[in-house]
């Protein structure tokens, strides 16, 4: 399920991901004012920005800037579920 709000420059949307075990999801940049809340209910995800890598396990959550390359992985023994708020700013020119 996937909710999706458009007002005054501003775009959200919210989705449910399942990562199984051993899938890596190699991303391009996106628009410079992306901002990604990944929130992690089963599992553990791996999120990589280039040699950077954080983890995040069930109950943890991260905010993170996707204006350059990045993956998420499922790391360990189950997959991974998590919810994902995705909020994108744009300022209107006049």
């Amino acid at each position: 399920m996937e909710d999706v709000v458009e007002e005054s420059g501003t775009f959200s949307a919210v989705a449910a991901i399942m990562l199984m075990v051993g899938i890596v999801a190699t991303l391009v940049p996106t628009y410079l004012a992306t901002r990604v809340d990944p929130s992690v209910e089963k599992g553990a995800l791996a999120i990589a920005f280039g040699e950077v890598r954080y983890e995040i396990g069930a109950g943890a959550s991260a905010l993170a800037h996707t204006d350059r390359p990045h993956a998420y992985a499922c790391v360990g023994r189950q997959p991974v579920r998590f919810i994902m708020v995705v909020a994108e700013w744009h300022s209107r020119k006049r």
